[in-house]
């Protein structure tokens, strides 16, 4: 009687060991499961479907609102307007203070309050953040991480943050997290630090995927009495 005791308390043991592991199993299964909700792709990923999502794009609207944080001087300045993109390299910005223009080749940006234009090479932007660049084009020298889901808009979006792998000495970004639809696979805000530790900020709403758009969109002509400054011509 006492040996048949003896076993069944071995056996209730190793059935309260055994529970305990099931358990253990089940509670690693569940937060893994939990853990790939949260992280349903990696940043390479993410970017990944940008970039084919650009690949087939051709043409591109939408309104924005820029938000720029001076450090040195501890100051915020906020800009809302509209903007066109058409391949290859030409877009209309438009805001409360500027219009800028580039058909591809060069660049007119019109300050309303100075009267003035001033006409630049499209080339000339490089080292600048292009808009491309800024929405869909992330080149090999990002390295991408994927951060969590989280509401733009009241869309649930996929956010990485990009960090350069070498920091060059004429490179405008030093990081940058970009917030990306994972229906339409376009980013909907891009947050950026300049190597000052100034913070750029742009959200976009009402996104439009290849609308048409008339030619005469990226042209420029100059209004009478406004004054041009050709850069071009001062190099």
């Amino acid at each position: 009687m006492k040996e048949a005791k003896r076993s069944y308390g071995k056996k209730t043991k190793r059935g309260e060991f055994m529970k305990k592991i099931w358990i253990g199993l089940i509670a690693m299964t569940f937060l893994g499961l939990l853990t790939s909700a949260s992280y349903p792709m990696t940043g390479e990923e993410v970017i990944k479907k940008v970039r084919k999502r650009y690949e087939k794009m051709k043409r591109f609207s939408a309104d924005f609102e820029q938000t720029f944080e001076w450090k040195l001087a501890q100051e915020t300045h906020t800009f809302r307007g509209k903007l066109y993109l058409k391949k290859p390299n030409r877009f209309r910005l438009v805001t409360e203070t500027q219009t800028v223009v580039s058909d591809g080749k060069q660049v007119w940006t019109y300050i309303y309050a100075n009267e003035q234009v001033i006409l630049t090479s499209y080339s000339e932007l490089r080292g600048m953040p292009k808009w491309e660049d800024l929405l869909f084009e992330y080149g090999e020298d990002y390295g991408a991480r994927y951060v969590a889901l989280e509401k733009v808009g009241g869309k649930k979006c996929h956010l990485v943050e990009l960090i350069p792998k070498k920091q060059e000495k004429n490179a405008d970004v030093a990081r940058m997290k970009v917030w990306v639809d994972p229906k339409e696979w376009v980013v909907l805000k891009v947050a950026y630090v300049d190597i000052n530790g100034d913070g750029t900020t742009y959200r976009l709403s009402n996104v439009l995927i290849n609308p048409k758009m008339d030619k005469s969109l990226f042209t420029f002509q100059v209004p009478e009495g406004v004054d041009v400054v050709d850069m071009r011509e001062q190099r």
